[in-house]
């Protein structure tokens, strides 16, 4: 029976990992040069899960990790520390401790979930009707939520140009990781192999940016018209033409993501296809949506001009949706993604508790009204004011960054406000 059960079990453990069963085995001795030395601390696994202790940090990039791991171990000084780390080694090393927490709490979903996404731990009075610990993912199996961590850790090499070590990229392309390497983001990262590679246009991610800012920007029955007649233009037959657009880009990019400024649009375009539960790699969700967002933004300016687009259209579609759907089961999606874009913001704002309530009580209204400054208030009327201000600013910080695509960006201003009194 014990055998059947080793033979079903879908994830191996890599040789690197294992348990040395010798008594005496020795330790291999730590370089004194930079990339043996990274090649040695993670010993065969890019996703970090176990990092050999340095004697000497090498890398300085490491700095936040190495003061995080020699710490308390809680999953609080994780998340302090991962957002000490962005554009630095630290990041996927700090993702990857998490991703160690997590497998080692079989059984433990609330437990788990304090090392899933980075909000505060919640008051002591129970909640009543509370929703499963992991249902605002959708990640109803271990292997599903285990796939979003490694995700994750894979994103935080990409957190910058020059992250990636080469032990990493040449790791990853061995048969053992096959599975990892033809993810989507495994992909992009494998590509970053190949610098020299030319420039990949972005004009159908532009279009599907151009498309799914229009949708969201549409309040007014002749703007929905106008929209619809694009997106028949643009994918005609297409229950989600902006996703199919995003689909058709994602290959070309991801080819050419030696390329920095090709890296960066393709990061977008994941991101963009995951904010509409499109990925292919699911569960799409993630609080690393938002992040990545921002990552993407570092590696040239189109892309930086795209994801500060996406950002208002992730804002401004959740509103929108928390607004239609307030008292219907339709509207918890829309609160989940709120909570994640409160996050990427105002991290540790919000308790954990904010995805366990299955709708919008006065308790979640006034914690997400004071999360993003206001006014407060425990009801409809409160929050919706509070949020839609928050699209306004996320609009006219977009408007800078994008001026392509100012006539949207200004509607959206302009009413936000307007909704906001």
């Amino acid at each position: 029976m014990i055998l059947l059960w080793l033979a079903a079990c879908p994830r191996s453990i890599l040789p690197e990992l294992e348990l040395d069963r010798s008594a005496g085995a020795a330790v291999a001795a730590e370089p004194a040069e930079l990339e043996p030395w990274r090649e040695w601390l993670l010993h065969g696994d890019l996703l970090a899960r176990r990092p050999r202790t340095p004697a000497t940090l090498l890398d300085p990039g490491l700095a936040v990790w190495k003061e995080t791991a020699g710490g308390v171990g809680e999953s609080a000084s994780f998340w302090r520390a991962e957002l000490s780390a962005p554009r630095t080694a630290s990041l996927p090393l700090v993702r990857g401790a998490r991703l160690a927490a997590v497998e080692s709490l079989p059984g433990d979903a609330a437990g788990r979930l304090a090392w899933v996404v980075p909000l505060a731990e919640p008051g002591g009075a129970p909640l009543e009707g509370a929703r499963a610990p992991m249902e605002w993912l959708g990640a109803d199996t271990d292997e599903a939520l285990f796939a979003t961590m490694e995700r994750s850790v894979l994103l935080g090499w990409l957190d910058a140009p020059g992250i990636a070590w080469p032990s990493v990229l040449a790791r990853l392309s061995a048969p053992d990781l096959a599975r990892l390497a033809e993810t989507p983001v495994g992909a992009i990262l494998l590509a970053r192999r190949a610098p020299d590679a030319p420039p990949s246009a972005g004009a159908t991610l532009r279009s599907a940016t151009e498309l799914a800012l229009l949708q969201a920007a549409a309040d007014l029955p002749r703007e929905h018209e106008a929209a619809r007649k694009l997106a028949a233009q643009l994918a005609p037959d297409q229950l989600d033409p902006a996703a199919s657009l995003l689909r058709s880009a994602l290959p070309a990019l991801t080819a050419g993501a030696g390329n920095d400024a090709t890296a960066g649009l393709a990061l977008v375009a994941h991101t963009a296809l995951r904010w509409r539960e499109a990925c292919t790699d699911r569960p799409c969700g993630g609080f690393d949506r938002l992040p990545t967002l921002a990552a993407a933004a570092g590696y040239g300016p189109e892309a930086a001009e795209l994801a500060a687009v996406w950002r208002v259209v992730a804002w401004k579609s959740s509103v929108d949706e928390l607004h239609a759907g307030w008292g219907r089961p339709q509207v918890v999606p829309a609160m989940d993604r709120i909570v994640e874009l409160v996050a990427s913001e105002q991290p540790r704002a919000l308790d954990r508790n904010v995805l366990l309530r299955p709708q919008p009580d006065p308790a979640w209204s006034l914690a997400v009204s004071r999360a993003v400054g206001g006014p407060e208030g425990t009801d409809r009327k409160a929050v919706e004011r509070a949020l839609y201000r928050r699209v306004g600013a996320a609009a006219e910080a977009a408007r800078a960054a994008a001026p392509a695509f100012a006539e949207p960006l200004e509607r959206i201003v302009r009413r936000s406000a307007k909704y906001g009194e």
